[in-house]
């Protein structure tokens, strides 16, 4: 199987979805997981904890068997960041189709290379690591979730800084901000940034402790800040009228 994409939007969705995979290699979600159609290449990463999802778009393909299975490769974490240390954007591109890679995907190996030019430039090959199996099917989930729709705005929405602070690099590479969306779906929280990129984490659940701590912190809030603001704006119309 061949792919053509292009070098920065592969880039942006590798930097984009690679927070999101799994620390420990024996769980099988220590990798980010390609799944090619004939229009885009979907870049997933999930740790059981949060999901994300990045697209990018295919100019050129070749060999694709049409089953998103059959289709499907894995780079592991370290390779993903070796090939972004590898390829580089180019900073003035004439256009898109002069910074280009094709992928080449062989039972035993996988080939990157520059094909921006006349010729082939710089190539890098990995040992093509067996597909996991066991990777959840993220397109599924967020279909899902983007079917049943948003549950409206809660009133409170949990989510682990360590968990939530990954999504940072969408937000960094694309250029968007993230939006937040609870769904029908229990716990799960649906986060986008822009066009190209789709998330989701679950939400820790609460103990009935945790609810009365956070309604006393939200109601200390409620009762310091209206007194601080009426403090300031009396502060300041005192200074209007004295000039």
């Amino acid at each position: 199987m061949i792919l053509h994409v292009n070098t920065r939007d592969l880039r942006k969705a590798l930097q984009a979805v690679t927070p999101h995979a799994h620390d420990n290699a024996d769980t099988g979600l220590a990798v980010v997981h390609f799944t090619p159609d004939d229009q885009n290449l979907y870049l997933q990463a999930s740790n059981g904890y949060s999901q994300s999802l990045a697209i990018v778009s295919i100019w050129d393909h070749r060999e694709l068997t049409g089953s998103p299975d059959e289709d499907s490769f894995d780079l592991t974490i370290d390779t993903a960041k070796e090939l972004l240390k590898v390829f580089r954007e180019k900073k003035k591109p004439e256009n898109e189709l002069d910074d280009q890679l094709s992928i080449t995907v062989r039972p035993d190996e996988i080939t990157v290379t520059d094909v921006s030019g006349l010729f082939p430039g710089k190539s890098w090959t990995v040992p093509n690591t067996a597909n996991s199996e066991n990777f959840p099917n993220i397109p599924l989930l967020f279909a899902n979730a983007i079917q049943n729709g948003p549950r409206g705005i809660a009133n409170r929405v949990l989510a682990s800084g360590d968990i939530l602070k990954r999504f940072s690099t969408a937000a960094y590479v694309y250029g968007y901000s993230l939006t937040l969306e609870p769904t029908t779906r229990s716990r799960m929280v649906l986060i986008s940034c822009g066009d190209s990129f789709l998330g989701s984490l679950v939400e820790p659940k609460p103990t009935p402790e945790d609810d009365e701590r956070h309604q006393e912190w939200r109601d200390d809030w409620r009762g310091r800040l209206p007194s601080l603001g009426a403090a300031i704006t009396s502060s300041r119309n005192v200074r209007a009228e004295v000039a």
